[in-house]
Parts: structure tokens; C-alpha cells; sequence
């Protein structure tokens, strides 16, 4: 998720917005990344373009929502959310 944040906000400097993406193992959408094949098996991951952060907080845009849901054996360890704002949550599931 942090390599797509990485990704987003130079999108942000080459285009003046930020890309809308869906990966499992590909991609759609602008960036030209994709999640890893480990993280591919546990999570599907999207980056919405938004007007509110992962708190639901309204943010003026450009913002994007990275979200990382959880599938298959992953889904009782929950989903993983980061935006714009740096904002990661659940905050435990970031703190090592």
C-alpha cells in the first residue's frame, strides 16, 4: 500500500490529479503497479479517488482512499485502509 501511495503522489506531480485503480493479481487504472503476488492472495486492493479520508472525514480534493480487503484466510485479521492524508487504518495493523 505504501508502494502505491509512493506511486499516487508522483502521478499527482505528472497529471495535477491523483488515478482511480482495482488489483488482485493486475491492475486497472493509470499507475502501472500492482500489488504483490503474497498480498495478492490475501487482499484485494483499490485506490478510490474521494472526498473523504479513511475516517470518513471530508477532505478537499485531489484526495484518494487506498484500500486493501481482505479475502480468503485473511478476512478474520480485517482490512487495511490509507489516503492521502497518511491516515492508516486500523492504526495497530501499522504500528511495527
Amino acid at each position: 500500500m505504501m508502494v502505491l501511495a509512493y506511486h499516487q503522489e508522483q502521478y499527482l506531480l505528472d497529471h495535477h490529479s491523483y488515478a482511480a485503480i482495482s488489483c488482485t493479481t493486475t491492475c486497472t487504472g493509470s499507475l502501472g503497479v500492482r500489488p504483490d503476488t503474497a498480498v495478492a492472495t490475501h487482499y484485494t486492493v483499490a485506490a478510490v479517488l474521494t472526498g473523504n479520508d479513511c475516517l470518513g472525514n471530508p477532505v478537499t480534493d485531489p484526495s484518494y482512499v487506498i484500500t486493501a480487503t481482505a479475502i480468503g484466510s485473511q478476512v478474520n485479521d480485517g482490512n487495511l485502509c490509507l489516503d492521502s492524508l497518511s491516515n492508516k487504518i486500523p492504526t495497530a495493523k501499522w504500528d511495527s
